[in-house]
């Protein structure tokens, strides 16, 4: 079937889901009742114009029947538990379905075919209380054969449906508990927690250069204090002296005895943060001024590889 395209103006989109209903609804009541038609007016030799109309009030009789039943059984099941499998397939069930399925074959066939008397002027309908029950039975077997055919396609189109929407739950179950790890991955409290109970180092990879792997560490501290909530002195702890015991260095603590490596720093010019800790706690990096390795002065006044801060050093002593 080619889709055409939907039509223009304000009642478009209503009548345009109406005509895709009625499509899915009848694509299969329409062809059944056609070859019964045919299939009818060759054996029998009556006019198929007209074995034409009773067949498609009859078939279509059915169908509604059928509808009816599985959309009220549907409704009656969705009140009782909305969650329910069957309530969100749009089928009730065969226990429901299948008493149902006799019940439309013969009251539709009846009903449709006195309205199709209407239709013609003419009478047709056959008295189940005849002599001759040979051509009602036929007819009958023929109007289950249709029932059967309609709620087989009806059922397989909810079990496909039904198909579907349990797929699309796992996948959003699934989803959902992996956004779930993330949170809690990046939750600051575990990440917190975690930390906590272990040796953390801080450690960079970057490539070596003038400046470049200080800088990376410096970039992390901050990382640390301010996405993962951990105090600015802790992290820097984790650069320094976490890494000279993991290493067996004597460096990284201040005390005496030990190498005299220093770094002064203060917030950056333009910051709205209060000192250095308090850029690492915002994510900044502060600026450097000086710079003491073996109490050797190797950087004065301020560094080449940070912003300048606010207030530099002095190596006054008043």
């Amino acid at each position: 079937m080619i889709p055409t395209p939907m039509p223009a103006g304000d009642a478009a989109p209503g009548r345009w889901r109406v005509a895709v209903w009625l499509w899915h609804e009848l694509r299969v009541g329409l062809p059944i009742s056609l070859m019964a038609a045919v299939f009818i007016s060759t054996m029998f030799r009556d006019p198929f114009v007209r074995t034409l109309i009773y067949s498609l009030c009859i078939g279509l009789s059915i169908q509604f029947l059928i509808e009816a039943g599985r959309y009220g059984g549907v409704a009656w099941l969705r009140r009782r538990d909305p969650q329910c499998l069957p309530s969100q397939s749009q089928w009730p069930g065969w226990v429901w379905m299948g008493p149902w399925l006799v019940v439309s074959a013969v009251v539709g066939y009846f009903g449709g075919s006195v309205l199709a008397d209407l239709l013609t002027g003419e009478q047709h309908t056959r008295n189940p209380l005849g002599g001759d029950l040979r051509p009602l039975a036929l007819i009958l077997m023929l109007s289950l054969g249709f029932t059967v055919s309609a709620v087989y396609f009806l059922y397989s189109r909810g079990r496909l449906a039904a198909l579907q929407a349990a797929a699309e739950a796992a996948q959003r179950s699934a989803a959902e508990a992996q956004l779930k790890l993330l949170q809690s991955q990046l939750e600051p409290h575990m990440l917190f927690n975690t930390l906590a109970n272990l040796r953390v180092l801080i450690g960079t990879d970057t490539p070596g250069g003038t400046g470049i792997v200080p800088r990376g560490i410096l970039r992390e501290i901050a990382f640390l204090s301010s996405v993962g909530e951990i105090e600015p002195e802790k992290s820097i702890c984790m650069a320094t002296g976490n890494v000279g015991r993991a290493h067996d260095l004597n460096i990284g603590i201040l005390e005496e005895g030990r190498p005299a490596d220093v770094v002064l720093l203060h917030k950056i010019t333009g910051s709205v943060s209060k000192d250095a800790l308090d850029s690492f706690r915002k994510g900044d990096l502060p600026g450097i001024s000086y710079v003491i390795i073996d109490g050797v002065v190797q950087v004065a006044g301020r560094s080449q590889q940070t912003p300048p801060p606010e207030r530099t050093a002095s190596d006054s002593c008043c």
